[in-house]
Parts: C-alpha cells; structure tokens; sequence
C-alpha cells in the first residue's frame, strides 16, 4: 500500500503529514459539532 502511495508522493513523509492534518482537521469539526449538540 505505501509502495503505491510512494508513486504519487515523492517523500512519504509528505503523506504521512497530510493524513495527519487531515485527521486533526476532522476530530476538530467533530469536536466543534458535538459541542453545539451539548
């Protein structure tokens, strides 16, 4: 799997970090909406 991911990404640390962002960027709208709820 990070074989293929490696052909659209020159350094997969750039992956690693984008999915990383884009985990936070979802748990924070997550943490956002539940708030609103409470």
């Amino acid at each position: 799997m990070v074989d293929q991911l490696s052909k659209y990404s020159e350094t997969p640390a750039d992956f690693v970090v984008g999915m990383e962002a884009t985990g936070h960027y979802w748990l924070s709208i997550f943490r956002i909406s539940t708030n609103q709820i409470f």
